[in-house]
């Protein structure tokens, strides 16, 4: 047997079938299918705000630490401790692209970063050579 509901059928269905809980819920709380759905289409999960550019990092790798996903950076203006995620592109001086495992002490790295609730994340890491 197949049921041809779209998406746009199964969210409407949700949000009837919903609402007369949410109404008939009188503890106060604002939780519930609706607040829920309202968040996700308007992009605002509540808990987090948004990152921003936090620009670009040059300096010398001075500690890693791979369990953690994070590396110390230390550049002309001070150290700086920069999250490494999966989702950060690690590019070598020949192009080919690495991962934090190929990230060492004494490398000369370019960082470019976001900034959220005051912690660095790396976006792309230019790994470079001595000069």
């Amino acid at each position: 047997m197949h049921i041809g509901l779209t998406l746009p059928a199964l969210v409407f269905g949700l949000l009837v079938g919903s609402a007369g809980a949410a109404q008939a819920d009188d503890s106060g709380s604002k939780g519930g299918i609706i607040p829920l759905l309202r968040s996700l289409v308007q992009g605002d999960n509540g808990s987090e705000p948004p990152a921003r550019n936090a620009g670009v990092l040059e300096g010398r790798v001075v500690a890693v630490d791979r369990a953690h996903g994070m590396m110390t950076v230390q550049s002309g203006h001070g150290r700086y401790d920069v999250m490494v995620l999966p989702s950060t592109n690690i590019q070598g001086h020949d192009g080919d692209f690495h991962t934090i495992a190929d990230l060492n002490r004494g490398q000369l790295v370019r960082v470019f970063m976001s900034q959220r609730d005051g912690v660095y994340y790396a976006q792309l890491i230019h790994l470079h050579t001595e000069r």
